[in-house]
């Protein structure tokens, strides 16, 4: 689980727990093409043995909300 925010308060706040803040996005700082690839090699170094803020905390749980439930 790779934890990413959009929120730079929250991930100030939470930057134990939190492991990319692309809230520049939304500051017109960085592309959501930038971002996007960030995330991406993010995701690389875990599948490669990078552990996550949720493992380096042995945190388990998650949920996946559903925005419409009838779909």
């Amino acid at each position: 689980m790779i934890k990413i925010t959009g929120n730079r308060e929250t991930f100030l706040h939470m930057r134990d727990n939190m492991d990319m803040d692309v809230s520049k996005i939304l500051e017109g700082k960085e592309s959501v093409s930038r971002a996007g690839k960030r995330i991406f090699e993010e995701m690389l170094a875990a599948a490669s043995g990078k552990a996550t803020k949720a493992e380096k905390v042995f945190q388990r749980d998650f949920a996946i909300f559903k925005i419409n439930p009838d779909i």
